[in-house]
């Protein structure tokens, strides 16, 4: 569970730190001063600007604003332009006029822009500051603009700093690529590169420089989406200097014959406070990321969090095809059979007729080259009841396409049209690449397009029309952010657009349980998107040389998952991270699997990234060391439920390991990680044998083991000495063992469980050619069958390869899955030609058809019943029914849900249901003042009562249990009787 911690004052000052004492504040000119209970800002009365920063609580420790007496860089300045589009931000260009206080957290700083000629005023504005605990919130207010001249920007370039000579062991950090630390003593001489703030710019990851002393550390964090940010460092006599700013963007520039357009975002700056968080004896720059998490917005939706996530192309307009939906279903099988069942997000793209980044916003027809409408709904119902596999869609609603695909005449919503596309300073249609090669993609107005109702009739459609849940990809949404609209009837600037426009998509998808993933983690998406596939690995100025440490990664870890770098291909890892990367910057991405990708890769990807992120992440840092030469890191972290972990890197030696509730889960590019309460991953990717402590209560008798690979597993042997587990694990071959499974149960090719279809089978007997029970079914008659019922959660089909034999179709549950080939130049026994794991426990249907003229073995099937003790279904899970009126979802609460989402409805006769395996099943909800009677039902059987009042609010409450059902499949309702409202969490189920 995230703590959540109020910034305190230490019961015992400290004031010694590392030997160096907090320096004493220096005087200041006498001027205005706000205060909350922890940061009094006090006013530089020449400049308006801060002066100083003072934490009465925190040892009496100070930090400096302005340090206006550095370079010629740090002026206060302000663009304005005159009815001619000139424009003028030299110097004397902003004036202060006067301070005013309104009350004891709030001051308004007034000013006067003023043009070239040093004595026309342009424009009048006020910068007001808001403290409110440890934060300052920076606003752009009261702006005039005198006749014939508007404002453009507000310059303030030294808002937070630090000097050498005022002690105190200075330092400062960017965060911007995840977070990069300097002592100014080291740090060398140089200023930021400005942001590209311009027209189809691309937003900074997380804009923050911070600086901080032995006493305290303070942040600038850009709010403002299109203001722009400064830091440089300079000397003043022999000492070292440093400041940080912002430009407040007050209007977009325009063109010749386009106007310069009001950015409409008032706020666009928050300066953050911390002393020492965490009761250490030192201020750090942790202190001050846990301060900035602890108010850092929480992801929308947990759905990510334990799926293994990719992209998977269909066509690429233009283009031949890369994945027919039989070809995806295909993979989903091979990445379960990899991830042991599961549960995985498969993104296709070009679902569509014409293919991806070629038919927007045509959603109405699917490609026929891919296996059209049928073919798709197959690939989705298979995927989810075989492979634990929600398949949704890569959209993208940027990037429109004026062509034979893109539009449906027959539904607006699905239809190019030009007033729908933004236009750009000149007033003509913006387009950018042509990414199939061949067609221009028009780039969408976007808040005009949602004002029209069609880019929300779009996402509807798009939704309800193919059944997608949970998750969806939406294209370009986070990268491309930056995009103005001169459209003399619609002006918008990417403000707008993104407020206006993106972030109202993004709720529509919400609307239906939908958690939008993007492709670039940038900041103005955090706590709007659940994922970003791309982010930073590390990375920011603050003049070289620097430190990495993540600041990034620990403000924002339960605000975001965000992946890597876009490699195409990793170097070392073919679907994801370097797991380095992963552990130092909590990295998780979400990669594209083609052709060339391997089991490997996926193995890789999941088990040396995915399996330790998944516990990872949800502890926060406590500790951070790095050695003196930056050669290794350690980390220690831990949770409010007593879950704790470490973290080691030596980036000389390439070691790394990491330990989870005192247990080693990983020790460089090997794993032995706990994925449920009864099994353990181990994977390598080099042969050896790994080991892992025999969990409490658990039977040694019970140990087994399996090696996964893309189209079959094999039993491995598994020993336990001594409480320790031990398995010989082959080289990327992952190897999961089970602590509690129950035996395989082997069905001879003779069973009465077996029925065989067709003219040519014969059995052969006593073959002393190593077959299961010496004898195996036999046809070369194309067309003949053979079909075996069981009740598991998985299935082998052992046959004989060898070079008579050749190819075969597999059915599961009627649902053609596989093709396989027996054929080889040699003679192998007992091989397991398909297998799958993960499957809903419960009876199935496994059919082999001979597909050629060469002979067909069945020698026997193995089936397996890995059965997890319970189960936590979240009520986003498409497997619930909502029935009657009234029910709608409620996503990013902050009341403790579970995955912090509920589904409620307040009309009475109103129900859920359910279909369970198992001996039990408990009903999760909330319990609060609004809220009445249900009645519970199972299997059709009498209704029982149960109250949900309380009153007052508990969340995740079991309002109902039942135990000591008959195993097998169960189904229970829930009717809503009285009260306000009836709200369902989820269930757990009892195996």
């Amino acid at each position: 569970m995230h703590r959540r911690r109020r910034l305190a004052a230490l019961a015992c000052p400290v004031a010694l730190i590392i030997g160096t004492l907090v320096p004493a504040a220096p005087a200041v000119a006498a001027g205005s001063s706000i205060s909350s209970s922890l940061v009094q800002v006090q006013f530089d009365p020449a400049t308006g600007l801060p002066a100083q920063y003072t934490f009465p609580t925190w040892s009496n420790a100070w930090l400096r604003g302005n340090d206006m007496s550095g370079s010629s860089a740090n002026q206060l300045t302000a663009a304005s332009r005159n009815s001619s589009n000139s424009e003028f931000s030299g110097a004397n260009s902003l004036r202060l006029n006067h301070i005013e206080t309104p009350s004891s957290t709030r001051a308004k700083v007034f000013y006067d822009t003023y043009w070239s000629d040093g004595t026309t005023r342009t424009a009048s504005l006020a910068i007001q500051y808001d403290v409110s605990g440890p934060n300052v919130a920076l606003t752009l207010q009261d702006v005039t603009e005198n006749p014939g001249f508007q404002l453009i920007a507000v310059n303030l370039p030294s808002l937070l700093s630090v000097r050498q000579e005022d002690g105190g062991s200075p330092w400062i950090l960017d965060a911007n690529g995840g977070g990069r630390l300097n002592p100014l003593a080291s740090a060398g001489l140089g200023t930021k590169p400005q942001l590209d703030t311009s027209d189809l710019g691309t937003f900074p990851y997380y804009p923050v420089d911070a600086v901080g002393t032995t006493g305290a550390a303070g942040s600038l964090e850009l709010k403002g989406y299109v203001s722009q940010t400064f830091a440089s460092v300079y000397t003043s006599g022999t000492s070292k200097h440093y400041t940080a700013g912002v430009g407040a963007q007050y209007r977009v520039r325009g063109g010749s014959s386009t106007p310069n357009m009001p950015v409409n975002q008032p706020l666009f700056a928050q300066l953050t406070f911390a002393g020492d968080y965490d009761h250490s004896g030192g201020v750090t720059w942790l202190d001050l990321a846990k301060t900035m998490r602890d108010q850092a917005p929480p992801i929308p939706s947990h759905y990510y969090d334990d799926k293994f996530v990719y992209q998977l192309r269909g066509q690429f307009g233009r283009h031949g095809v890369d994945n027919t939906f039989a070809d995806a279903q295909r993979v989903a099988a091979r990445v379960s059979n990899l991830l042991d069942g599961n549960p995985q997000v498969m993104q296709f793209a070009g679902a569509f007729e014409g293919g991806h980044d070629t038919i927007e916003p045509n959603y109405t027809q699917v490609n026929s080259a891919l296996g059209g409408p049928d073919g798709l709904k197959a690939l989705q119902a298979n995927a989810a009841n075989l492979y634990n596999t929600n398949v949704t869609f890569d959209d993208n609603y940027d990037d429109q396409y004026n062509n034979q695909w893109s539009c449906n005449p027959q539904v607006p919503s699905a239809c190019y049209n030009p007033a729908d596309i933004g236009r750009d300073q000149n007033n003509q249609p913006v387009t950018f690449q042509a990414w199939n090669g061949t067609d221009v993609s028009y780039i969408s107005g976007m808040k005009k397009y949602v004002d029209s109702g069609r880019a929300l009739a779009r996402a509807d459609g798009t939704i309800t029309g193919y059944g997608l849940h949970d998750a969806a990809l939406i294209d370009a949404m986070s990268t491309w952010a930056l995009r103005n609209d001169w459209d003399p009837a619609h002006p918008a600037s990417a403000v707008d657009n993104i407020t206006g426009g993106k972030f109202k998509i993004i709720d529509e998808y919400a609307k239906y349980g939908i958690a939008v993933n993007s492709e670039a983690a940038r900041y103005p998406f955090v706590g709007k998107l659940a994922m970003a596939v791309d982010g930073p690995e590390g990375g920011g100025w603050v003049g070289p040389p620097n430190t990495e440490v993540p600041f990034m990664a620990t403000v924002l870890r339960h605000s975001l998952i965000y992946g890597g770098k876009d490699y195409v291909n990793y170097p070392s890892m073919g679907l994801d991270v370097n797991p380095k990367v992963m552990l130092l910057n909590n990295n998780r991405s979400a990669r594209w699997i083609w052709s060339s990708t391997t089991d490997q890769d996926i193995a890789d990807a999941y088990y040396l990234v995915h399996r330790p992120w998944m516990l990872l992440s949800k502890l926060d840092i406590d500790t951070f060391t790095r050695s003196a030469d930056k050669q290794s890191i350690s980390e220690t972290l831990s949770d409010g439920s007593g879950n704790t972990a470490s973290i080691g890197i030596n980036y000389q030696n390439d070691t790394f390991t990491a330990v989870y509730n005192g247990k080693q889960i990983m020790n460089g590019y090997s794993v032995t990680v706990p994925m449920d309460s009864t099994r353990i991953a181990f994977y390598s990717r080099t042969a050896q044998t790994l080991t892992y402590p025999l969990p409490a209560g658990a039977d040694p008798a019970k140990v087994r083991a399996s090696a996964l690979y893309g189209d079959h597993r094999s039993d491995l042997a598994a020993t336990v000495d001594n409480g320790t587990i031990s398995a010989a694990v082959p080289a990327g071959v992952p190897v999961i063992v089970y602590l509690d499974q129950q035996a395989p149960t082997t069905v001879n090719d003779d069973s009465a469980a077996v029925s065989y279809s067709g003219s040519g089978w014969a059995a052969y007997t006593n073959r002393g050619l190593g077959d299961y029970g010496n004898d195996v079914h036999a046809t070369s008659t194309s067309g003949d069958s053979a079909t075996v019922s069981f009740t598991g959660t998985g299935i082998d089909l052992l046959t004989e390869k060898n070079s008579d034999e050749g190819t075969a179709d597999i059915y599961l549950d009627g649902q053609l899955v596989q093709s396989v080939n027996a054929n080889a130049s040699s003679r192998s026994a007992q091989v397991p030609l398909y297998s799958v794991a993960g499957l809903t426990y419960g009876a199935h249907t496994l059919k082999v058809v001979n597909t050629s003229s060469s002979y067909l073995l069945i020698d026997a099937f193995k089936v397996t019943s890995n059965i997890p003790p319970t189960r936590t279904v979240n009520d986003s899970n498409s497997g619930i029914a909502y029935n009657g009126a009234g029910w709608q979802y409620h996503r990013s609460r902050t009341f403790g849900d579970l995955s912090g989402d509920v589904h409620a409805t307040t009309a009475n006769g109103s129900s859920a249901s359910f279909t369970f395996f198992g001996t039990g099943v408990d009903v999760l909800s909330e319990k609060n003042s609004d809220q009445g009677d249900i009645t519970v039902s199972i299997d059709g059987g009498a209704p029982q009562t149960v109250g949900t009042y309380a009153a007052g609010r508990s969340a995740q409450q079991a309002v109902f249990s039942k135990r000591g059902l008959i195993s097998g499949p169960h189904t229970i309702t829930l009717t809503k009787q009285s009260g306000e409202c009836m709200l369902l969490d989820g269930f757990t189920t009892v195996n």
